[in-house]
């Protein structure tokens, strides 16, 4: 007889950040070679996190994170800018960052040169060390460990990245220019499972939680090609058609290199607009669209078998994202009309985001209530009627 909590209360999830933002940023144009930019960036993080949850349908539901509370991350950045001649332009600054909640901290130095032979052609190298904090809820998750409820990972790190980038771009036309973009990201610090037969890393979390114990002991690579044709606004029509080649890799505590959750390998996005302006109502009119096509997310197999005798997920960890999903494509579109008036502008649009109703897959999961392994999928057509007045 299944237990009266069975599918009510086995689960339960709350995911709220709220931020305020405070920036300031001084420009100081010393001379025609010389610049510099400086500024601060001040958050306030309010959060609420519960999740309550259990590892099968045999097991009790057990709360894995509860916590109401507050920090700040403060940044710095400064950059001087050099031009020692037209046609070069030479970048450099450092970037500071620290988190409140557990004081980490990092400094990063960044630098770039652009160099332009003539107006059509320019040639750019640059290289930053970027950090970033975990997903807030990681650090409060709560796992039992010898009969006792800790929580591990109040005290991780922030992970790290050398990022390298090469650029070209051609002007091919009045307001008509080609970009490639050649990068390489060397991820590190990355949190990854204590247990040295895990294949969990941070760099795969997507939409819940992780609750495991972790250590920032982890490592990633990001690499691939850029390629964008831009026709800037010119007659009142505008495109940009980017296309992008891409591996991302990530090794956890078992030492072996695999594909990240987000490993989709390619993507192609053409954006375009055009107005039509009549001159004599004070009316303009607009359509523009977005085509988004690009890999599926992966995922860690189920073994489908164990799944079904057992009526709980249990997943191939030894093949750990090396199921790919189909590939995602969304169409968006939205039309608009401004009115001018002397004072005042007024702008009606409607949007229409997956306008073709594509069902694109999110995820394979097992159903525990229907018995089953299903697909869900993410959002389909969402119209989307909006007014806006400016003065």
């Amino acid at each position: 007889t299944a237990r009266p909590d069975s599918v009510v209360n086995s689960f339960r999830e709350i995911f709220d950040t709220r931020k305020w933002i405070l920036s300031s940023t001084l420009n100081t144009q010393f001379s025609k070679q010389h610049a510099l930019r400086a500024g601060i960036i001040v958050s306030q993080i309010d959060f609420n996190y519960l999740q309550k949850s259990r590892e099968n349908t045999h097991a009790p539901a057990e709360e894995r994170i509860n916590v109401k509370d507050q920090t700040q991350q403060l940044q710095a950045f400064a950059q001087w800018q050099y031009k020692p001649t037209d046609q070069l332009m030479i970048t450099g600054g450092l970037h500071y960052m620290q988190f409140m909640l557990n004081n980490s901290n990092s400094i990063e130095p960044r630098a770039a040169i652009l160099w332009t032979p003539h107006a059509k052609n320019s040639f750019g190298l640059g290289y930053g060390l970027h950090s970033q904090t975990q997903i807030l809820g990681v650090y409060f998750a709560r796992t039992r460990i010898d009969g006792e409820w800790i929580q591990p990972n109040k005290k991780l790190d922030l992970t790290r990245s050398h990022h390298f980038v090469g650029s070209y771009t051609r002007q091919l036309a009045k307001g008509l220019k080609l970009r490639a973009e050649l990068y390489y990201q060397h991820l590190f610090d990355v949190p990854i499972s204590i247990y040295d037969t895990s294949t969990i890393s941070a760099l795969n979390i997507g939409e819940s939680y992780l609750v495991d114990p972790l250590v920032n002991k982890g490592k990633g690579r990001n690499y691939g090609l850029e390629l964008s044709l831009e026709k800037q606004l010119r007659n009142d029509f505008y495109f940009l058609f980017s296309n992008s080649l891409y591996e991302s890799k990530y090794t956890a505590a078992d030492g072996k290199e695999r594909d990240t959750r987000y490993n989709g390998n390619y993507s192609s996005t053409l954006t375009a607009g055009k107005e039509f302006i009549k001159l004599s109502s004070n009316r303009s009119f607009a359509v523009n669209f977005k085509v988004i096509y690009a890999g599926g997310f992966r995922q860690t197999p189920l073994d489908e078998q164990a799944t079904l005798e057992q009526g709980y997920a249990k997943y191939r960890d030894e093949l750990a994202y090396s199921l790919k999903l189909p590939a995602y494509f969304r169409t968006d579109l939205r039309l608009s009309m401004k009115l001018n008036r002397t004072k005042t502008t007024s702008v009606i649009s409607l949007d229409f985001q997956n306008l073709t109703n594509r069902k694109n897959v999110f995820a394979t999961y097992y159903d525990s209530v229907k018995g089953e392994i299903r697909n869900s999928y993410q959002t389909g057509l969402i119209p989307v009627l909006a007014y806006r007045l400016e003065f």
